[in-house]
């Protein structure tokens, strides 16, 4: 366990994991400009109520920020704290990623400030990726926070908005006149 301090100014990976029996856990730790910033092969990584900022000029992002291998017991839990870039991610796909067959990805109420990523998504990869409770700093910097995933992780019965057609068991419920027609105005 981990209990403040700072980790950071490195064009290298911050944290990594690969023992299968590791746990790092941070709290209140300043995770500041390293090239990625966590990358778990096996284990778990937890951030608790961390600061994590990158992207400045000395320590350019090179890999994607937080990554989650294939073996089955490897997880990165994030929660609260914030994720800041201030020039961006623009030279990265993706801010998050993770391979099937491991423990996945959770980000729970964690403030995101300036994050935009090449591809317009925050997660890639077929792994399991939750978000929630999370936001957008107001504080003017932010360009606005994209949480869409990747095809996989999408949930939506029409997840890429292709159907022409209503979907089987389409719906409108409720209301005080019967439904007449299916046709969208």
């Amino acid at each position: 366990n981990f209990f403040g301090g700072t980790i950071g100014n490195s064009q290298g990976l911050a944290i990594g994991n690969q023992n299968p029996n590791g746990a790092f856990r941070f709290f209140g730790t300043s995770i500041d400009y390293s090239g990625a910033i966590v990358n778990v092969e096996a284990g778990s990584v937890e951030l608790h109520g961390c600061h994590i900022e990158f992207g400045n000029g000395n320590s350019p992002v090179n890999d994607i920020p937080f990554r989650c291998s294939a073996n089955q017991n490897a997880s990165l839990l994030i929660q609260g704290g914030e994720i800041i870039t201030l020039n961006g991610l623009a030279s990265q796909d993706y801010c998050f990623y993770a391979e099937a067959g491991s423990s996945g990805i959770i980000v729970d109420n964690v403030k995101f400030y300036g994050i935009r990523t090449a591809t317009g998504r925050y997660f890639g990869g077929t792994g399991d990726f939750v978000i929630k409770n999370s936001r957008l700093d107001g504080g003017g910097g932010g360009k606005g926070i994209q949480t869409l995933t990747t095809a996989n992780n999408n949930k939506l019965k029409d997840g890429n908005f292709s159907f022409t057609t209503k979907p089987i068991g389409w719906e409108v419920p409720g209301g005080s006149s019967p439904f007449t027609s299916d046709v969208i105005t």
